[in-house]
Order: structure tokens, then sequence, then C-alpha cells
């Protein structure tokens, strides 16, 4: 049974020992989601709204990128996610939207 899970230094307790000492939901923060929920998010937005700016995504994504990731990290996940969506033709960037 791991102890830890993550990479250095962004290391966080395992499952089982999150379980063990009841802290279950802050696992579920750290750890984060799959790329996937977060390019669903930004498909529902742009659905919805037809548009959005990195702003617009930052705002939805921020808070529910994993806890161990600091703001830095969080923007690039946000335009990582962006730049793949993009190069599978599955949104367009533009200038004024990025």
């Amino acid at each position: 049974m791991g102890i830890i899970e993550g990479k250095a230094p962004y290391v966080y307790v395992s499952a089982k020992v999150a379980e063990i000492i009841d802290e279950k939901a802050q696992y579920i923060k750290n750890r984060g989601q799959r790329d996937l929920y977060y390019r669903r998010l930004i498909l529902d937005y742009l659905h919805k709204w037809g548009e959005g700016t990195k702003k617009d995504f930052t705002k939805l994504l921020f808070d529910k990128l994993p806890d161990v990731l600091d703001s830095t990290q969080k923007d690039n996940k946000i335009r990582t996610l962006m730049s793949s969506m993009k190069k599978e033709e599955i949104i367009e960037l533009t200038t004024t939207n990025k």
C-alpha cells in the first residue's frame, strides 16, 4: 500500500490513507480529474455562450483544478488544455479569445 501519490514536490496522501484519516474529499481535490472532465466544461461553456476568453475559462476551471497546483501551474494547465483542443480542431482560438 502506497502512502503518498503525485510527483515531488506536489505529493499528497494516497486514497487508502485519506480514507483512514477521513480526508476523502481533500484527496479528490488534490488528485484532480481527468482532462476529459475539464474539456467537457469548456465545451459546455462554448455550447451555452458560443465563445469565451481565456479569462472566462480560467474563471470556470481554476478552482476545479487540483489543490496541489499553484496559480502558475493552473494557468499552464488551462493553456495546455485549450492548445490541445485547438490542435484536435475541437475549438478555434483567435487573438481576441486567447
